[in-house]
């Protein structure tokens, strides 16, 4: 529950609170950490690092997570790191841009008249004010 409770909470913010848009360079960010948490799961099974958890429950193997057992069971590790990286991935990232997409955004327009437009500001009330739109 350590890890849902904090996809709930961020869950919350992201869609209902604060309104974030996703866009494709986040997916590309998202994919990135991905394929950089599956190098160092590599690289944590091979280096000898070392997992001070080893001694609790089933693990056989130093890795992070017994699924991820790059010395014991590379085929099956293999597949996980695949299939999260090509399919599951992608389609929580399309989940989650379809909700962005869904829900009505909460965006920030400065009111501009033609003589506050640009950097001559005359009155740096007026520069400043903002709407929000729901």
């Amino acid at each position: 529950m350590v890890h849902g409770g904090g996809l709930i909470l961020i869950t919350i913010d992201g869609f209902f609170l604060s309104r974030i848009p996703l866009r494709a360079r986040q997916f590309i960010f998202f994919e990135s950490l991905s394929g950089l948490y599956i190098l160092w799961s590599v690289l944590h099974a091979f280096s000898g690092i070392g997992n001070p958890y080893v001694d609790i429950g089933d693990q056989t193997d130093d890795a992070v997570y017994n699924t991820l057992a790059w010395r014991n069971k590379p085929v099956g590790a293999l597949i996980l790191a695949a299939g999260v990286f090509f399919v599951v991935n992608p389609l929580i990232y399309l989940l989650c841009w379809t909700v962005s997409w869904l829900l009505p955004r909460r965006s920030c327009e400065a009111n501009k008249t033609e003589e506050s437009f640009g950097n001559n500001f005359e009155d740096d009330e007026a520069a400043n004010e903002a709407v929000v739109v729901y």
